[in-house]
């Protein structure tokens, strides 16, 4: 697990643009549910991606223990019994905030190493949308999943496995890369951890250093698992 950063990832409300209590287009919350058939579930489901979406900024600025029900109510402009209404429990509304956050990046990873052709362009398609998702689209991400919080038992547990299950897609295409003869590594254990670690220190990286474009950060991290002498990127 990385160190903890000196600076900040999350993203606030100001420098997004961005009305508290409205969602984000493109809704990590959103796309993790099937749509709703009427205007009442529309509605409800609106609103709980609009509650999972702030907490998640909440909780990435603040921990878990200095996050309150009072202030995600009043970023979302609601009273905090209507937040009750949809959650009846701070530790319950932070388990499904990132259970869904978990799942809309395991389905976002999953559908861009699918159509790869080669365990280099998987992982590359792997790392690209990590990065990008943790860097560019939702830095909260990078917060809550890859730097270490304060998390109570038994979402520490959570937490813990749902890191555990991230790490293995990464280990899965790295071994099979190592197999094909695609990957030149020394250790493979100490390789997939530097790899892992690399992405999970990127996000304030390149928020502190606009300069430096998801490509090339792609292509830095793959030189950790391919030959000296391998084209990096496709000409």
């Amino acid at each position: 697990m990385a160190e903890p950063t000196p600076a900040p990832v999350a993203r606030s409300f100001a420098s997004d643009g961005i009305r508290p209590g409205v969602a984000r287009a493109g809704s990590w919350a959103a796309g993790s549910a099937p749509p709703d058939k009427d205007r009442r579930s529309r509605r409800r489901s609106r609103r709980i991606y609009e509650i999972l979406e702030t907490t998640a900024l909440v909780v990435a600025e603040r921990g878990y223990h200095n996050t309150s029900i009072e202030e995600i109510a009043d970023r979302l402009d609601l009273a905090k019994p209507t937040l009750y209404h949809y959650f009846e429990s701070k530790e319950k509304l932070v388990y499904e905030t990132l259970r869904v956050c978990r799942e809309f990046v395991t389905t976002a990873l999953t559908e861009a190493s699918a159509q790869a052709s080669s365990n280099t362009e998987r992982l590359r398609e792997l790392v690209r949308r990590q990065i990008q998702l943790t860097a560019v689209e939702y830095p909260e991400m990078s917060r809550l999943f890859l730097q270490p919080l304060d998390w109570p038992e038994p979402l520490a547990e959570s937490v813990q496995a749902w890191q555990q299950e991230h790490a293995g897609i990464f280990r899965k295409v790295i071994d099979d890369g190592i197999k094909s003869g695609e990957f030149s590594v020394g250790n493979a254990a100490i390789t997939r951890i530097c790899l892992v670690g690399a992405m999970n220190v990127l996000p304030p990286w390149i928020e502190r250093h606009k300069e430096i474009d998801v490509e090339e950060a792609v292509d830095t991290v793959l030189r950790l698992v391919l030959p000296a002498t391998a084209r990096v990127r496709k000409k």
